[in-house]
């Protein structure tokens, strides 16, 4: 699975889709023991007909016990699932489907209060077309007419959705052929502490795809730091910024920093996508400096706090997540577009020059993201006193920021979506801490 990708995305409901999430043999052998050995049984409901089987390790033939087993389980759990949750889920069952000519599976949300939380469907057919039927279609509600998405079945690939009352899904009617489902059912926890309304995270764009990775390694930001190309450096340099060098001395705090960021595991697997590359800065005592630009997609610039301690760690945090999400903003704005007047420009809270309608809608947007960060820091179990001292006075300093933004001339320079979205930022970025 090393490599491999899920996409994220909001709309209709919180969902994740990818390829090839099992190895080819293993899904092979499983589509081969579907459709000539498997002991199926048919089951009628109100909404659906179809074949079914529960897998468990006594009835499975030797070669097909990875399907159940913690490192295949573990791995399709935090690539598909951590992009939409950061709840700690168990599984609680896996099945089996088989839909056949004349069988469909009408809208229905799988919603049961207290019951599964969370789903993920494997699919294993053989060379299936859209002729045979047997799309997964995703609805914005009940209403048939209210197709919001179609996924093919395709062979070793997955979908996966957190349940709710608004996860409605159907399979439309089979024409020909087979069609075989693994389904892997989750709960949440009992000693979850906290769980993510997803909708409410602003980094998690409404109708934006995203490509992640399957896992997040513990050491992913001190692996990026690295000295930058001559010609950048002389381009940035002559703009007064000055280099620090390759980090050395300064793992531990980056290391620190990377758990801080991990806090949120949505944000985390975000930002590890959009930055690739990271150079250090030397800023003055007491300040931090932090740079990006669009032509340079997947690069950054942070500088190292003059402090080791957890206030430090989260410091370099901030500058990184603050760059991360320019870059992950200006990669969204392909798919929606927030500016319509690229000329005009307005008073911006956090320059002393006027700045475009792109530049304080970007900045809106990053200091958003960092407040929901710094209130997902107010809820972690034990932190230190100078923490949340820090933390308190940052969403404080973000609110007053915000507080002298010109909402309405903003406005004034986006598109109808960009507006919606920055309504919804400013909403958060102005919450108070209730912590």
């Amino acid at each position: 699975m090393t490599g491999l990708a899920a996409e994220l995305r909001l709309a209709p409901f919180a969902h994740t889709t990818a390829i090839q999430v099992i190895p080819t043999d293993l899904a092979n052998e499983t589509l081969r023991w579907m459709e000539s050995e498997a002991p199926w049984s048919l089951r009628v409901a109100e909404f659906y007909e179809q074949w079914e089987l529960h897998l468990e390790p006594s009835d499975l033939p030797r070669s097909l016990l990875p399907l159940l087993a913690p490192p295949i389980v573990d791995d399709l759990k935090r690539a598909m699932l951590g992009p939409i949750s950061d709840e700690d889920l168990e599984l609680t069952e896996v099945t089996a489907h088989k839909l056949v000519a004349g069988q469909t599976i009408r809208i229905h949300n799988d919603y049961v209060e207290g019951y599964e939380s969370h789903r993920l469907l494997v699919q294993l057919n053989r060379g299936w077309s859209d002729a045979q039927g047997g799309l997964l279609m995703l609805f914005g509600s009940a209403r048939a007419d209210d197709v919001r998405r179609l996924v093919r079945p395709l062979h070793a690939s997955a979908l996966a959705f957190k349940i709710s009352a608004n996860s409605f899904h159907a399979v439309s009617s089979i024409q020909s052929g087979e069609r075989f489902t693994l389904v892997y059912s989750f709960k949440t926890c009992n000693h979850v502490l906290s769980a993510t309304n997803d909708a409410r995270i602003p980094w998690l764009l409404d109708g934006v795809p995203l490509r992640l990775p399957l896992a997040v390694g513990h050491g992913w930001l001190s692996g990026r730091i690295s000295s930058p190309p001559l010609q950048l450096r002389s381009d940035l340099e002559a703009r007064g910024f000055r280099f620090r060098g390759d980090g050395t001395g300064s793992a531990a705090l980056v290391d620190a920093a990377a758990g801080w960021i991990r806090t949120e595991p949505t944000l985390e697997v975000i930002a590890a996508t959009v930055v690739l590359d990271v150079h250090l800065l030397i800023a003055d005592p007491g300040y931090d400096t932090s740079h990006s630009e669009p032509r340079w997609r997947s690069t950054i610039f942070v500088s190292i706090p003059e402090r080791s301690d957890s206030v430090g760690a989260l410091r370099l945090a901030e500058s990184i997540i603050h760059e991360a999400m320019h870059l992950h903003l200006t990669n969204a704005e392909a798919f929606a577009p927030l500016v319509k007047d690229f000329q005009g420009q307005m008073a911006s809270p956090w320059r002393m020059e006027p700045r475009s309608y792109q530049g304080v809608a970007h900045a809106l947007f990053v200091f958003t993201c960092l407040a929901a960060f710094f209130r997902r820091i107010m809820k972690v179990g034990t932190i230190e006193d100078s923490v949340r001292r820090h933390v308190r006075t940052r969403l404080g300093e973000i609110r007053d920021e915000v507080a002298h933004l010109d909402f309405p001339q903003l406005i004034g320079g986006l598109t109808e979506r960009g507006a919606t979205m920055v309504s919804h930022w400013l909403q958060s970025a102005s919450a108070r801490d209730s912590s």
